[in-house]
């Protein structure tokens, strides 16, 4: 992988292209204007319309191509930094059958993508696999007989692993769902629920097929996650993979082709709940033999 520096002069160049076809293209339409005012209306539209269309073709590309640019140098020198062989997987995310599986969240069924993946990465965490990006799902919703569909938008984060650790839980949000959407969620993966004895946790939900055998060390973890991440929306913790999702959480922004981040701001994590989230994965992929 690059080096901070290299990542910012590959900025620095990218960004004076685009600087000089924006000052290109602001020069054509003075000169379109230019035309108009002396009379030569024709010349004048048909320039200005033509640099309309170049705009559209490729400037406004150009601009969202840097902005996307300095996403990705921050998404592998600042969030990634953790983990090995990290890469950008742009929109790839996961499948609505493998987020189904998953039982974390409920998720519209059928045709059509429910689960959309922005700004997504990939690497390794020991010996995990780990990915996580900017999520936007709908699930169903039953009322006065019509299905209607509620959005849920923030960042997931999860892990796999080979060797299966014992046991599984879910941590939810109480306020997260509509109530009757999280009952028929839970009666689908045949979850019940018990309200864990920790006061960071008085907000939430612990489900399991057997609550009772859901061990204290795992409420002691997730109260730690919960206390270092206030957008803590759900947990799964299975026996191959573990997941997180923050509600309304983002690590991405739009860089203006007027900024050039510094190799400060390229290394900087804007995602601050990664930490926890990544103890957490750790924590629980050696479960069986901290026991």
């Amino acid at each position: 992988m690059h080096t901070p520096e290299q990542f910012h002069d590959k900025l620095a160049a990218q960004r004076r292209r685009v600087q000089i076809l924006f000052a290109a293209h602001t020069a054509v339409y003075a000169i379109a204007l230019l035309l108009m005012v002396f009379q030569h209306m024709t010349a004048g539209m048909v320039l200005g319309v033509a640099n309309l269309l170049l705009h559209f073709l490729l400037i406004r590309g150009q601009l969202k191509g840097y902005s996307q640019s300095a996403t990705d140098a921050n998404l592998l020198l600042g969030v990634c930094q953790p983990l090995t062989e990290p890469r950008c997987t742009g929109g790839a995310g996961m499948t609505n059958e493998a987020f189904d599986a998953l039982a974390l969240l409920p998720i519209r069924r059928g045709k059509g993508r429910s689960l959309m993946a922005h700004n997504g990465f990939a690497g390794r965490l020991n010996d995990m696999e780990v990915q996580g990006f900017e999520a936007t799902l709908h699930y169903p919703v039953e009322k006065n007989g019509k299905t209607e569909f509620q959005f849920l938008n923030g960042t997931l984060l999860t892990a796999g692993w080979q060797q299966p650790v014992s046991g599984s839980c879910l941590l939810l949000h109480k306020h997260l769902l509509e109530p009757g959407a999280e009952q028929a969620f839970l009666e689908q993966h045949r979850l019940r629920t018990v309200t864990p004895d920790t006061p960071a946790l008085k907000e939430y939900l612990l489900c399991a097929e057997h609550p009772e055998q859901v061990p204290q060390a795992v409420c002691r973890h997730l109260a730690l996650l919960a206390q270092a991440a206030p957008g803590l929306g759900a947990v799964r913790l299975a026996p191959h993979q573990a997941a997180v999702f923050l509600v309304n959480r983002f690590y991405s922004r739009r860089i203006k082709v007027r900024e050039l981040p510094d190799t400060a701001a390229l290394t900087t994590n804007p995602l601050p709940e990664r930490d926890a989230v990544f103890a957490l994965f750790r924590w629980w992929s050696r479960f069986d033999d901290q026991e």
